[in-house]
């Protein structure tokens, strides 16, 4: 018993016991040299924050653990904003969110597509895509800023539970719950691990790589497009550059929390931790009043730590193939 505990420790729950070991010791900084830090109040902030990528990271956690990168999440989310903004005044709030999700399913389909039927690499094709959907909405919106009157629409990202918790944290915690079931209790959680560990052997064992992958990418865009409908609620207005170079943030925020570039390493517990982190030392930095662009350079030291922690536990990129 104890030595399966040992083990436990050491292989499973390493990585988030240090994870969170790194959230205290940022909470412990940020509320000595903030005074207004250490609230309730501050810390449903945060989560508020967080609700926006976070959606996007559990997905995104999928996508990483299988071998699939995507950096089109970030023009995803701007496009669904603004394909929710142009039809919610004709067909109100609830066929305006299944436009806007269907909108990650189209985006999903030809990422999907393109990578798995045309075997381009992950990486450089949703690069492409992300361009595609970015210049789609500013050609829709005109490049301008849509606003959204509709009240019902906007208390999505505004409504608070109890008058306490937002309704986008509660969005937040159940797409984290159902990502760890999904993950750690489905075969198609075991699938993502077995593909990103090793896809000949999966091939081999009978799984049928392509589907998967393509349905994967689906689900990433399906949740971008979640993400961009909290972020239009909130802001209430679909806006073209809307979580412009987001992207970064979401992988980050994986990366950090365990997952491994390589593919086959990832736990949806240490994502959380990882997008907590991000969010917590930038909230931390605007009390203290740092400038946005130092914030920057935090935010991509983090990044390339993370990257470097990855190859020391023996990952990092790899040539993808679909």
């Amino acid at each position: 018993m104890f030595q399966n505990l040992k083990y436990n420790i050491k292989h499973k729950w390493g990585t988030q016991f240090a994870l969170l070991v790194a959230y205290i010791m940022v909470v412990i900084f940020f509320s000595i040299t903030s005074p207004v830090f250490f609230s309730f109040s501050n810390f449903m902030n945060i989560l508020l924050f967080s609700s926006v990528t976070g959606v996007t990271v559990v997905a995104m956690c999928f996508g990483l653990i299988s071998g699939s990168l995507d950096l089109s999440v970030g023009a995803v989310i701007g496009l669904t904003g603004i394909v929710v903004a142009m039809v919610i005044p004709y067909v109100g709030t609830f066929w305006a969110i299944i436009l806007g999700l269907g909108t990650g399913v189209v985006c999903g389909t030809i990422n999907g597509f393109i990578i798995t039927w045309g075997r381009i690499n992950p990486m450089i094709a949703t690069l492409g895509t992300m361009s595609v959907f970015r210049g789609a909405a500013y050609l829709l919106s005109d490049a301008r800023s849509i606003s959204i009157t509709n009240e019902s629409f906007r208390q999505i990202g505004r409504a608070q539970l109890g008058g306490i918790v937002p309704v986008p944290v509660l969005i937040l915690l159940a797409a984290f719950f159902v990502g760890w079931i999904v993950l750690n209790k489905t075969t198609f959680g075991r699938t993502l691990h077995a593909i990103g560990g090793n896809s000949k052997a999966s091939y081999l064992a009978g799984i049928k790589i392509r589907r998967t992958r393509f349905m994967i990418f689906i689900v990433i865009s399906v949740m971008a497009s979640l993400s961009g409908i909290i972020a239009t609620a909130q802001t209430g207005a679909g806006i073209p550059r809307a979580a412009l170079g987001s992207e970064l943030d979401i992988v980050a925020a994986v990366i950090l929390g365990g997952t491994s570039l390589a593919g086959g390493k990832g736990s949806m517990v240490g994502a959380f931790f990882g997008l907590i982190i991000l969010s917590t030392l930038t909230n931390g930095m605007v009390m203290l009043n740092i400038p946005a662009f130092w914030q920057m350079v935090a935010t991509g030291i983090v990044l390339i730590l993370a990257v470097y922690v990855d190859v020391l536990r023996g990952g990092g990129f790899e040539r993808f193939k679909a």
